[in-house]
């Protein structure tokens, strides 16, 4: 399951609640979080911005995987959920009927959060691993994208040599961790 576009879909209002819940999580002297918010609320209100590795929406989605996704009714068909910032992975145990549903429910609940959904029951794809169902497990292989372009970095190009030279380690070290067979 994938959110489309959070870092521009993430409600300003619901933002700010989380921020200020993670904050209190870290027990910081109340006029030092109050001055947070208040930047965070003036930066949101009245700037366009980009978020790059912020993490102003992973906190919005913490917070609605709280309310809404773990209480979720259908969640208890869910055998393990994980998310990256706006890219989820979970096994779902129930009936595909369910699963549309359980999809559809959540993108009832806050209009700019909607999510998409791709599934099958023996193979399927998240980041850049492809998960396979083999008998009672799963196993782990390298996924690449149909619009993957096969791609070297030329070794008299501008990059740093030692980035060159970590190249080929860097990418065994990937299949390495990522591939189970």
């Amino acid at each position: 399951m994938d959110l489309c576009s959070l870092y521009t879909s993430t409600p300003h209002r619901g933002g700010m609640e989380a921020t200020a819940q993670a904050l209190g999580r870290l027990e910081l002297d109340s006029k030092l979080s109050d001055f947070v918010l208040q930047l965070l609320e003036l930066v949101l209100s009245c700037n366009y911005f980009t978020f790059g590795n912020d993490s102003y929406a992973n906190l919005y989605m913490a917070k609605f995987e709280e309310e809404f996704v773990y209480p979720h009714p259908l969640f208890k068909s869910v055998a393990v959920w994980f998310r990256y910032i706006d890219d989820v992975f979970f096994l779902w145990n129930g009936s595909e009927a369910n699963l549309l549903y359980f999809k559809a429910d959540l993108n009832r609940i806050v209009p700019s959060i909607k999510f998409t959904l791709e599934h099958d029951a023996s193979s399927i794809h998240f980041l850049d691993v492809q998960v396979n169902k083999i008998d009672n497990g799963l196993c782990f292989d390298l996924f690449r994208k149909p619009t993957h372009k096969v791609a070297f970095l030329q070794a008299n190009s501008f990059h740093a040599a030692s980035m060159i030279r970590s190249l080929p380690f860097s990418q065994l070290l990937r299949v390495r961790r990522i591939v189970s067979q």
